[in-house]
């Protein structure tokens, strides 16, 4: 199947130790960016926290290397901006899923409470400490659930929901992930939290939040417009989260 969108290379390869590597290497060579790298396999596949795991053939496991012209304190918009182009890449190729189809936060999207997909964001910076590059790494679950799923963190894959071709995803993947580019380059983040938020998981549900060591309670009230959420705590202040991991979550109600 053809992989492409207007402006964009496609690079693909077969086993690597991470697609994320690959782009970091092809960054320190120059390349301009818009480039996006689709592996067969990944021998040594990370997520966010240095987690690790083997992604054998069968799932989509790529990464877009980007130069974007913005501070480097906003490059973790991405993840958003990321995060509804598979969204609406998974709607599209497996419609089953979309009624069951939710954004965790920060980057985790969920088919009716089970993860499909995760989102890993690097960058390098150049010598005056801008932004040189963005790396998003991307792992989509098609065909199967990688080792490692439990109880408490429970995954799926499309093919429970009718879609089982790594190239039909990466295609529509690329198609929206270059629309959400052009979009966020033109009108902001305003138009990407609009999207993430209409499906937001545990909006308004009472969570536990996960920064580092330490555990937060609260109730998921709003999505800062910096990407940050909102946690209500059980005093009644409000306490913007920038980075952690949604642990639980109990429904409002």
């Amino acid at each position: 199947m053809d992989i492409n969108a207007p402006g964009w290379r496609v690079e693909r390869l077969g086993a690597v130790g991470s697609t994320n590597d690959v782009a970091r290497e092809r960054a320190r060579d120059g390349d301009p960016g818009r480039l996006l790298i689709i592996a067969e396999e990944q021998l040594s596949g990370r997520g966010r926290r240095g987690r690790q795991w083997h992604s054998p053939p069968g799932n989509l496991y790529c990464s877009a290397l980007l130069r974007p012209p913005m501070p480097p304190q906003q490059a973790g918009l991405f993840s958003f901006v990321t995060a509804v182009a598979l969204a609406a890449a998974i709607a599209e190729c497996a419609p089953e899923a979309s009624p069951l189809l939710t954004c965790k936060w920060p980057n985790d999207l969920r088919i009716g409470g089970a993860k499909v997909s995760g989102i890993l964001l690097e960058s390098g910076a150049r010598p005056d400490g801008g932004l040189d590059h963005l790396i998003i790494g991307t792992g989509i679950n098609v065909r199967f659930v990688p080792d490692g799923a439990t109880e408490r963190y429970p995954a799926t894959c499309l093919a429970d929901y009718g879609q089982d071709d790594p190239d039909a995803v990466a295609a529509a993947y690329l198609r929206h992930l270059a629309d959400w580019c052009a979009r966020f380059a033109a009108d902001g983040f305003a138009p990407v939290r609009s999207a993430w938020l209409d499906r937001a998981e545990g909006l308004g549900a009472a969570i536990t939040v996960r920064l580092g060591r330490e555990e937060l309670q609260g109730r998921f009230r709003d999505f800062g417009h910096d990407g940050a959420l909102m946690l209500e705590r059980p005093d009644g202040t409000v306490r913007p989260v920038v980075s952690g991991e949604i642990v639980q979550t109990v429904p409002a109600g």
